[in-house]
């Protein structure tokens, strides 16, 4: 497992575009699970809808855990 914590800098926070990039790259990788962790809450980067859910402004760190 590789983990790394990252900072959300964009002023609108996680939106659509950047949420359906983050998932498109990890579905790159059938073979491997992306977990993003966020505020006590453990999301599948591999889907938009939960990364939208969450609610990631500007400023939250988000641990990026690769399985």
């Amino acid at each position: 497992m590789v983990s790394k914590t990252v900072q959300v800098v964009n002023a609108e926070g996680m939106h659509m575009r950047p949420a359906g990039i983050i998932a498109k790259a990890a579905k790159a990788h059938p073979d491997s699970e992306v977990i993003m962790k966020v505020n006590g809450a453990e999301i599948k980067a591999k889907a938009v809808m939960q990364i939208m859910a969450a609610g990631i402004k500007k400023g939250t760190d988000v641990e990026v855990f690769f399985l």
